[in-house]
């Protein structure tokens, strides 16, 4: 269970998880059929980001009885550019292959950092017509955990029913995946935390971003007086800034009439 600034949200412990496949992009040694050949080992593409959950032997073959070449100590994050077999990654650290690590050890990992502020509109029939930035903030420690958070704001521009208001919510995104899920998948949540008006509690609305599939999927807006859906339950994200936008765009579209109210102080 993760806690943000003594505000309780709905996280469910990470554990110890295989992550499936993810390839990004391709390699100088990229082969037909998408594989390439690692420390004489043909592998399959696979870029991630891993963080061990323990102490973990790193070896010259994907094999459990091969040489032990290295170690990587808890807590460590490595870098991993293949796939051998079902169970073995192999790790490449500033340009050199290191050697290879049993995967069910590892905790696949994002980096949620923005370069760059993220702009944009969102309108709707019967809605605001909103103007957004989402800037990044930082990273926080999730209480508990081996991986990160990482924070955002964003800044609200809005129009409604002929008045204009300005607001803004606290974002986050964990960087490692949720509950006990073997694909990488990310939790997204923007708070609403407004003192004034009818807002006595932090309303969030959580999205999940599976970075396999390249989506993300609504869960729930916490307050049920103020619970809505977004005009659809799945969006297509296959990055980062897109997937922020998704949760952004989604939050817009499930908040209902008296939660814009009481943000924009009718």
């Amino acid at each position: 269970m993760i806690v943000r600034r003594s505000i309780y949200i709905k996280f469910l412990a990470l554990v110890i998880a295989a992550v499936s496949a993810c390839a990004v992009g391709a390699s100088a040694f990229a082969q037909a059929g998408g594989t390439f050949e690692f420390m004489g080992v043909e592998v399959r593409h696979h870029v991630q980001d891993y963080i061990a959950a323990t102490d973990v032997n790193i070896r010259s073959k994907p094999q459990i009885k091969s040489k032990k070449i290295g170690k990587l100590k808890k807590h460590r994050k490595i870098h991993v550019v293949g796939k051998a077999l079902d169970d073995w990654v192999a790790v490449r650290e500033d340009g050199q292959d290191i050697g290879f690590v049993y995967a069910p050890v590892l905790i696949a990992v994002l980096d949620g950092v923005l370069k760059q502020p993220l702009d944009g509109v969102l309108a709707k029939a019967g809605r605001p017509e909103c103007q957004y930035t989402i800037t990044y903030q930082g990273k926080s420690e999730a209480e508990g955990q081996v991986f990160e958070i990482a924070d955002y704001e964003v800044r609200w521009r809005c129009r409604y029913k002929n008045n204009t208001g300005e607001f803004v919510t606290p974002m986050f995104m964990t960087e490692g995946p949720y509950k006990k899920s073997k694909k990488p998948t990310y939790q997204i949540t923007v708070d609403i935390v407004e003192s004034d008006g009818d807002l006595d509690e932090v309303v969030s609305t959580t999205v999940f971003y599976d970075r396999n599939k390249g989506t993300i999927s609504f869960d729930e807006v916490s307050e049920k007086r103020f619970n809505g859906k977004p005009d659809t339950l799945e969006m297509v994200a296959d990055s980062l800034p897109s997937a922020l936008r998704a949760g952004v765009a989604m939050s817009y579209q499930a908040w209902p009439d008296p939660l814009w109210e009481a943000l924009l102080e009718y």
